[in-house]
C-alpha cells in the first residue's frame, strides 16, 4: 500500500504549477530540518571464485531518515543525512529466509539546477550492513559490516509556507561491505565478495528557519 501512496505524492509534487514552483526559496545561511519516510528495495549479491554464490531478489522494507543542514548559497545546500532500512523476507524458490538491514551517515549536497524546487543530491559517508540468508535452518551468508556509503538522489520539493515544505525523493545507495564468510557445503567457510545496493523512495517535511 505504501508504493502507491508514495508514487501518487511524487506525480503531486511534479505536477505543480509553475506560479508555485517560482515562490520556491531558501535564503543563503538559513537552516533547515528535515525527516523523511518511505519504501525501499535492497538486493544483495555475494561472489567467490567459482562464480557467484548467492542473489537475492529485491528485498522491499521500510526506508526512514532525516536530516538538518543549511543553505550555501540559494541553489545549494548541505546537510549531514541519516537513512535506514530493514527487511525480513521469505524467498521459497532459493532461500528459507533474508535478513536485511542497513544505515548510513555522513555530509550530503542538494543542488537545485532550475528556479523552482527539483534539486539533485549526492551523499558519502559511513555505514553499516547488517545481512543474512538463511537455508534449512543453517546461516548460509551473514554480512555484518560497516564501511563507505555512497547515495545519488533526485527530488522535489514545495514550499506550504515560509516555514513549511513538503516532497519527494528517490534515492539509489550503494555500500562498500567487501569480503564476508559464507559456508562451503562441508561444514566450513570460505571468504567471498558482498555487494548490497538498495533503490528507495521518500516522502519528506522540511522545516526552514
Amino acid at each position: 500500500m505504501r508504493s502507491p501512496i508514495l508514487l501518487s505524492l511524487f506525480i503531486l509534487l511534479a505536477g505543480v504549477t509553475p506560479a508555485s514552483a517560482a515562490e520556491y526559496d531558501r535564503p543563503p545561511g538559513s537552516v533547515f530540518a528535515a525527516f523523511n519516510l518511505g519504501v525501499g528495495w535492497a538486493k544483495a549479491s555475494v561472489d567467490e571464485d567459482r562464480g557467484n554464490v548467492a542473489e537475492t531478489d529485491a528485498q522491499v522494507g521500510p526506508m526512514w531518515g532525516f536530516r538538518v543542514g543549511t543553505a550555501l548559497t540559494e541553489i545549494l545546500a548541505l546537510s549531514v543525512d541519516y537513512i535506514g532500512y530493514a527487511s525480513v523476507t521469505d524467498q521459497p524458490a532459493e532461500f528459507e529466509r533474508i535478513e536485511s538491514e542497513f544505515w548510513v551517515i555522513g555530509p550530503s549536497l542538494s543542488w537545485y539546477p532550475f528556479e523552482g524546487g527539483f534539486f539533485l543530491k549526492g551523499l558519502a559517508g559511513w555505514g553499516g550492513v547488517d545481512f543474512r540468508i538463511d537455508v534449512d535452518a543453517d546461516t548460509r551468508v551473514r554480512a555484518n559490516e560497516k564501511g563507505l556509503g555512497l547515495l545519488a538522489g533526485i527530488g522535489f520539493e514545495i514550499p506550504v509556507n515560509t516555514l513549511l515544505s513538503l516532497g519527494a525523493e528517490v534515492d539509489y545507495l550503494w555500500m562498500n561491505v567487501g569480503e564476508v564468510e559464507v559456508a562451503d557445503g562441508t561444514g566450513g567457510t570460505t571468504p567471498a565478495d558482498f555487494g548490497f545496493y538498495s533503490l528507495g523512495f521518500n516522502a519528506f517535511v522540511i522545516l526552514n528557519y
